[in-house]
């Protein structure tokens, strides 16, 4: 309720004036710098040159990383991995993977 009232008789923005702006004597005042340009696809096309290089390389070790486990699994079915693979047996085999 105090609070409401000082800001009512405006002895709030009365004191502000006092202690901010009569006392400082200006010392405070921040220089604006205007050379602060925004960032652009200039600026930032590196992070997007890392996060594609890092889907790549994770691509690229989760294929090996299949058929690694498809050739140990393979392996422990006594069956021969086929030296030629097709997309569809590809596709197949990770179905099955998933299902394991």
């Amino acid at each position: 309720m105090e609070i409401v009232y000082l800001q009512e008789t405006q002895q709030i923005s009365k004191l502000y004036n006092k202690w901010w702006k009569e006392k400082s004597g200006g010392k405070c005042d921040v220089e604006e710098k205007k050379d602060a340009s925004s960032l652009g696809v200039k600026h930032v096309g590196g992070v997007f040159v890392v996060l594609v290089g890092g889907m790549v390389i994770g691509l690229l070790l989760a294929c090996c990383e299949f058929m690694f486990k498809a050739k140990k699994n393979a392996r422990l079915d006594k069956v021969k991995m086929p030296f030629h693979l097709t997309c569809h047996d590809v596709f197949y085999m990770f179905a099955i993977y998933l299902q394991i």
